[in-house]
């Protein structure tokens, strides 16, 4: 009965330590080289869009685009959700001779009014987010929060 009861903790214990430990997203450090992100060539602009689809048609859903330096480097990411709860997202990323220093966040979303406040450790308190229907459809380096690394 001891041999038993021990064999199945040990088999119990074997399967959980087989199955792949993901890391978890915050402690990997962010893609900056073009080639991280698996293209093929060195690109200037990549733009990327997930669609949503149904029997009657399809829609967009995101538009992601990725800008790149001339060293190969990304400097902005732009992310836009469509539909009801529609969102903006620009990360600015800058570097320090050559390596990466920060990464600047703006924000916006189509329920963010003027009494709302975006609240990060670093944003000075006379900024303001504009709606999200403000906001240009192409990126541009708008460094208002910061997320140091």
């Amino acid at each position: 009965m001891k041999y038993t009861i021990a064999f199945l903790l040990m088999i119990t214990s074997l399967t959980a330590c087989a199955q792949p430990q993901a890391e978890p997203s915050h402690l990997v450090p962010p893609k900056t080289y073009w080639q991280s992100f698996g293209f093929q060539k060195q690109p200037k602009q990549v733009g990327i869009g997930y669609y949503k689809s149904d029997s009657l048609g399809y829609e967009p859903a995101m538009l992601e685009v990725y800008n790149f330096n001339e060293d190969g480097f990304i400097t902005q990411k732009y992310i836009r959700i469509f539909g009801e709860y529609g969102s903006e997202t620009v990360n600015n990323y800058v570097y320090s001779n050559g390596v990466l220093d920060s990464i600047n966040t703006l924000a916006s979303a189509k329920t963010l009014t003027a009494n709302k406040k975006c609240i990060t450790a670093t944003a000075d308190s006379s900024h303001t987010l504009p709606p999200a229907e403000n906001l240009p459809t192409t990126p541009t380096p708008i460094p208002t929060m910061t997320t140091e690394w």
